[in-house]
């Protein structure tokens, strides 16, 4: 004998200012295998601007994804707090964070903007057993997306590194798990 249960969908917080890139990241995060419609997915995306998010109760979410988010939205001290007490939040630098002495809770250091000469750099699995990145890691030809620019980080050994760019020892993608106050629930940053 045996079980299934069926869950409602988890909650997702988008905050991007681009609506083209918020609407795309959204449609593939709901988008199911055979099923056509946002109803039945697994994921319920919310989608709002970097001005908005102050307004929003985080713990109304199971994870929040940051694309793009400038100085002051890495420094909120209420991410960090989201995150003790077991929320998860994945955070995608871009050209909005200005300078490099960033005090932020949320990502590791930023050393600085790395510029690579043609024909780039890519991503290259260094944690491919990661569940986060196992679905990453085969067959897919990683060396056809090219990087020409990136913010270097300065890691710590709370840093699980899962993706470096390729030919450096840069990473691309770290995981952290954050214990929370209790210590019996914990939150991840991607």
């Amino acid at each position: 004998y045996f079980t299934l249960e069926v869950l409602p969908p988890s909650k997702v917080l988008l905050v991007c200012d681009d609506p083209d890139e918020s609407l795309i990241i959204s449609q593939i995060m709901t988008a199911s295998a055979g099923l056509s419609d946002e109803e039945n997915s697994e994921f319920r995306v919310e989608r709002i601007g970097f001005t908005d998010l102050p307004a929003v109760r985080l713990t109304d979410f199971e994870s929040i994804l940051l694309l793009d988010p400038p100085k002051d939205v890495l420094e909120d001290a209420s991410i960090a707090d989201y995150v003790t007490d077991g929320g998860g939040v994945f955070v995608a630098l871009g050209p909005a964070v200005a300078g490099s002495n960033i005090e932020s809770r949320i990502t590791p250091n930023l050393v600085r903007r790395w510029r690579v000469p043609d024909p780039g750099t890519f991503f290259q699995m260094k944690a491919g057993g990661n569940p986060i990145t196992s679905v990453l890691a085969e067959n897919t030809p990683w060396s056809d997306f090219r990087v020409q620019q990136y913010w270097q980080l300065k890691t710590t050994k709370q840093d699980t590194v899962l993706i470096q760019y390729a030919g450096t020892e840069h990473a691309a993608m770290t995981s952290q798990i954050v214990p929370g106050e209790s210590g019996s629930t914990s939150g991840r940053i991607l």
